[in-house]
């Protein structure tokens, strides 16, 4: 069986229900996650901030961009659904609507967080040796070029 072709609104669909199911995922890894910060650790060391903190700020982002996934599928298919083909040309003839900026753009934070994140665990867990962090860092602070460059 080879290739077939999708339509963007079909992409859309197939996409935001995607999305909406590692959003459930998020929820439960999110709430179990403040469970061991906050529970488990509360008679040891403390919590450590700087993971609660990004932690809650990812999980609003996350939160942020589900609601504006489903706010597209609202305008494509529900809202602009006044014609014909109202959802292709939705999707297909007007790729800088507000909401669409919106989902790049929150790509953008969620991807740099999980990156800055992955970089200050490394600094910590080699012992806050400062080298080991020059190639990963060398790879988040692009970021936001190539976010301007491909949107």
């Amino acid at each position: 069986m080879g290739f077939v072709d999708v339509s963007p609104p079909t992409a859309g669909l197939i996409g935001s229900l995607a999305a909406s199911l590692m959003y459930g995922l998020n929820i439960v890894a999110f709430f179990t996650c403040m469970y061991v910060l906050l529970r488990r650790r509360a008679g040891g060391n403390g919590v450590p901030w700087f993971i609660f903190c990004a932690a809650v700020v990812q999980f609003i982002v996350s939160t942020i961009h589900i609601g504006n996934c489903w706010r597209q599928m609202l305008e494509a298919f529900i809202w602009d659904a006044g014609s014909p083909g109202a959802s292709f040309v939705y999707f297909v003839e007007e790729p800088a609507k507000f909401t669409e900026v919106i989902n790049k753009a929150l790509v953008f934070v969620e991807s740099f967080l999980t990156d800055s994140i992955l970089v200050w665990r490394a600094y910590i867990v080699w012992g806050r040796n400062i080298y080991i962090c020059v190639a990963p860092v060398s790879r988040t602070l692009p970021t936001p070029f190539n976010f301007l460059a491909f949107s």
